[in-house]
C-alpha cells in the first residue's frame, strides 16, 4: 500500500507525464525532420483540406484541456505552473499545427476510429 501510494503521487505521475511527452515531442521532431532515415529519392506533399484542420483543431483543443487539467490539479512544482503551461502548450502548438508526423499520425488515428464498425 505505501508503494503504491508513492507511485502514485503527483511527484511521480506528473514527472513521468511531462518525460512522456517530452519524449513524444523530441520523437516526432526527430521523424519531421526526416533524420535517421534513408533517401529513397521519392518525396510527396500534402495539401490538407477544411475537415482535416477542424480535426487537427478539434485534438488541439482537446490537448489544450487535458494539460491545463493536469498541470492545474498537481501540487508538484508549484509556483513554476505558469511557465510548464506556457511551454507544454507552445510544444502542442508544434505538433498539432507544424508537426507532419504528428499530423500523419493524428490523421491515422481519426480515420481508424471512424472505420471501426460496431454490432
Amino acid at each position: 500500500m505505501i508503494f503504491l501510494r508513492c507511485v502514485a503521487s503527483d511527484a511521480i505521475v506528473f514527472s513521468a507525464f511531462q518525460a512522456i511527452f517530452l519524449a513524444l515531442f523530441l520523437y516526432a521532431f526527430v521523424k519531421d525532420r526526416g533524420w535517421f532515415t534513408r533517401d529513397t529519392g521519392c518525396s510527396a506533399t500534402v495539401k490538407r483540406g477544411k475537415e482535416s484542420w477542424a480535426n487537427f483543431h478539434l485534438m488541439y483543443g482537446l490537448l489544450v484541456v487535458v494539460f491545463v487539467e493536469v498541470i492545474n490539479t498537481t501540487e508538484t512544482l508549484k509556483g513554476f505552473k505558469t511557465i510548464i503551461t506556457l511551454a507544454d502548450l507552445s510544444v502542442l502548438s508544434y505538433l498539432c499545427f507544424f508537426n507532419g508526423w504528428f499530423r500523419n499520425k493524428t490523421i491515422g488515428i481519426i480515420v481508424a476510429s471512424q472505420n471501426i464498425e460496431e454490432p
